[in-house]
């Protein structure tokens, strides 16, 4: 039994069917999305936990937009990954324009200069925020991006 997307051709014959199987094509989706987080404060905050079934999964993307904002002058540094130092991902990097209300910033392999990274069954991936925003508030939601294997 074939698994994953059928696609039929009804162009010539209704009933030619073709499988793909979806262990053959992967297309990156969110994985997990993470509403009002405070920039302000450091810590780390669970963006997605690879789940136990599968053979693990392919960061591509973390995106981070600003929900709210008051008075806002310097964005947070963050990083990303898995314990004990959450930057396997994404090492610091400061994200110091991203204040004002709906801004947003994607942090890619493109961006980054990294390359998407893979992560095994069960393991907790967290955006760190290591040095707090300067703001009376800054919050985002955060959206994480990629695939299981």
């Amino acid at each position: 039994m074939a698994t994953g997307y059928v696609i039929a051709d009804t162009t010539n014959n209704a009933d030619a069917l073709t499988s793909i199987d979806s262990n053959f094509t992967k297309v990156p989706g969110i994985l997990g999305k993470v509403a009002d987080v405070d920039l302000k404060t450091t810590g780390q905050t669970t963006l997605y936990t690879v789940p136990a079934a599968s053979t693990g999964c392919v960061v591509t993307d973390v995106m981070l937009m600003i929900s709210d904002s008051d008075t806002a002058t310097i964005g947070p540094t963050v990083q990303v990954g898995v314990t004990p130092s959450f930057n396997e991902w994404l090492g610091s990097t400061a994200l110091t324009t991203l204040t004002s209300l709906y801004k947003s910033k994607s942090l890619n392999s493109v961006a980054t200069g990294r390359e998407p990274m893979a992560f095994g069954p069960t393991d907790v991936i967290k955006l760190d925020i290591t040095v707090g925003a300067t703001a009376t508030s800054l919050r985002a939601t955060v959206v994480i991006l990629g695939f299981n294997l």
